[in-house]
């Protein structure tokens, strides 16, 4: 055959902590605002952990040999795929504003995600509930990737405020849209059993980035200190992936000879900073 891809049925356990890769859900409070007063916050995952499977294809090579082939890959929150530090491009924000009592309307955006949201009021700790709570539901689109969106969720936030100054954010939701992961892999010296071509051998920091559409279930569980101005964050967001499509698009950075073609991945867990408005 031409050099096209050739089966090459690779399972790569993947190991993912990815800075660029924003949560479904963020510690937030259950309070909402007055009308015509305003709510803000800022977000920043700082690891992610995940486990999965990468079916991959591979091309080729001088002799026209194949072989079963067992990857490696991991993703670092250090290092991006050229070695050096990544750009802080997961922050993401958001503001809200009151439009009438109990409910308000507001934007999020970031460079996954620019978006819209509406959320309601349930129960307020101002009002003498134990907790606050409010319902929410948004939508987004991703205009900086080849899957735009739409990228729709909703989903419940809880919090409860205590008189030390701390606070608890319990924030479940649930989502359906494109998702974006960024993979690195290493593809042994000695793989095709043939002398390396150095013009087309994958380099060690050879990276896929990866969009395809899923369903997931998100749970922020988070922890606050703050004053009378603003409550810092700390949260992990663990998220489940219910159902998922093929994937969408790839883009291979340094590698010629592997290539994904499909992936599994049912749970990942989130390291995130945030803040919000004092509770």
């Amino acid at each position: 055959m031409e050099d096209t891809l050739r089966a090459l049925m690779a399972t790569v356990a993947l190991v993912v902590a990815c800075s660029a890769c924003m949560t479904t859900v963020q510690p937030r409070s259950g309070e909402v605002v007055g009308v015509g007063e305003l709510s803000w916050g800022g977000y920043a995952p700082i690891s992610t952990v995940g486990s999965g499977q990468l079916r991959a294809v591979g091309r080729v090579r001088e002799g026209g040999q194949t072989r079963a082939l067992s990857l490696g890959g991991t993703i670092t929150s250090v290092l991006d795929a050229n070695g050096g530090p990544p750009p802080p491009l997961s922050f993401e924000g958001s503001f809200r504003v009151g439009v009438i009592p109990r409910c308000e309307l507001g934007a999020f955006g970031g460079i996954f995600r620019i978006g819209a949201e509406a959320r309601c009021g349930l129960l307020s700790q101002r009002e003498g509930a134990p907790l606050a709570a409010a319902l929410s539901l948004g939508g987004a689109a991703a205009p900086f990737f080849d899957l735009k969106g739409p990228w729709l969720r909703g989903g419940v936030d809880l919090s409860r405020r205590f008189d030390n100054g701390m606070a608890a954010l319990l924030n479940v939701a649930l989502s359906r849209g494109p998702e974006h992961r960024f993979a690195l892999e290493q593809v042994p010296v000695d793989f095709w059993d043939v002398p390396p071509d150095p013009n087309v051998a994958d380099d060690p920091g050879a990276s896929f980035e990866i969009e395809r559409e899923e369903t997931r279930l998100a749970v922020s569980l988070g922890f606050g200190v703050g004053d009378e101005v603003a409550t810092f964050v700390i949260a992990l967001v663990p998220y489940f992936v219910l159902d998922d499509g093929p994937l969408g698009a790839f883009e291979c950075h340094r590698c010629e000879t592997v290539a994904p073609v499909a992936l599994e991945e049912r749970f990942g867990l989130t390291l995130l900073l945030g803040v919000i408005p004092a509770l």
